[in-house]
């Protein structure tokens, strides 16, 4: 599972789709429609959805034999696609418009596939996966070809992928049941500085944004807390941002109104927050609604401003207004076991 945060990734136009985490992942991107979710679930399917109006878009998308744990989308030259990371161990690509499968599932983790990420790299469409066999995997997301060797270093499974764009050029961020965020060139997957520490606990879920002093990371925890960073030198921004009474599984990163940049995260607790990015202290009141663990989150902005997407054990996927906190529309049902990512 994503944190994600999952895993969310930052688009080329500044959009943000993130990959998150019983529905156990979620991902949101700008289709010829207007905005579209799609989310993964225990159920094994993927499945796609009209983020303003939430009515389902396609048949549901099926392959994976086990549960959908990662979700990461990106425009191909043939427009909107999709990737689906699973506990079978394989990563596969989808027309997002269509919900076809494109060409054989990538394989080579040795292990479930828990985190992915996408990105516009020198060549092209780009993706990452990670895997509980402690790596992470970069490919080409248009032909599904593996791009250079294995990248390692976590200790311990890795759970979380985001990407930017630095000032050397894109980057990808990872955190794991090691308690470590790492950074990483995602051209040459080199590891970029030390080890990112303070979390007492594991990281489950990660988010970039750009900021007025550059890129930021935010991370959160099984300890309860989000954290942030400069992505570029590592730095710890503020004090941790607590609030959550359970495990933090979620992150999405968005721009407000007001050009703020602006963090949701969730927790097993089954609450979703918002923060001020820049200063870390909350905004508003936790947005609630779920009855159970919320495993995964997703931004995007729609014709009324940045909106937010939640996915929770309860089977339900559930819409708000990220500037007010309250929700849009009724939940999102379909999926037959919780929704993971």
């Amino acid at each position: 599972m994503v944190d994600t945060f999952q895993q969310p990734t930052i688009g080329a136009e500044g959009r943000v789709v993130a990959a998150l985490g019983s529905v156990l992942a979620l991902t949101a991107w700008s289709g010829p429609d207007g905005p579209m979710l799609a989310s993964g679930g225990e159920d094994g399917t993927v499945r796609c959805w009209n983020a303003t109006t939430g009515a389902p878009v396609s048949d549901p998308m099926t392959g994976h034999t086990g549960p959908v744990t990662a979700l990461a989308a990106w425009v191909g030259p043939d427009g909107p696609m999709l990737a689906s990371g699973g506990d079978d161990g394989t990563v596969r690509r989808w027309n997002a418009t269509t919900g076809a499968p494109v060409s054989d599932p990538m394989t080579g983790h040795t292990g479930p596939v828990t985190a992915l990420a996408a990105w516009s790299g020198p060549d092209g469409p780009m993706l990452a996966s990670a895997s509980n066999d402690k790596t992470i995997r970069r490919w080409n997301a248009t032909t599904g070809a593996p791009v250079g060797d294995s990248m390692t270093g976590h200790t311990d499974w890795v759970r979380a992928l985001t990407a930017w764009v630095g000032p050397d050029g894109p980057m990808l961020a990872s955190g794991g049941d090691d308690g470590t965020v790492r950074r990483w060139n995602a051209t040459t997957g080199a590891r970029v500085g030390r080890p990112i520490t303070g979390h007492t606990d594991w990281v489950w879920a990660l988010a970039a944004w750009v900021g007025p002093d550059g890129p930021m990371l935010a991370s959160g925890s099984n300890d309860r807390t989000v954290r942030c960073w400069n992505a570029t030198t590592g730095a710890r921004v503020g004090d941790p941002m607590t609030g959550h009474t359970d495990w933090v599984w979620a992150l999405a990163a968005w721009v407000g109104p007001d050009r703020r940049p602006m963090l949701a995260s969730a927790s097993r607790g089954g609450t979703i927050r918002r923060w001020n990015a820049a200063t870390g202290a909350p905004v508003g009141d936790p947005m609630t609604g779920h009855t159970d663990w919320v495993r995964a989150l997703a931004a995007w902005s729609g014709p009324g401003g940045p909106m937010l997407a939640s996915a929770c054990d309860d089977k339900t996927i559930r819409r708000w207004n990220v500037t007010t906190g309250a929700p849009v529309g009724d939940p999102m049902t379909g999926h037959t076991r919780p929704v993971t990512a």
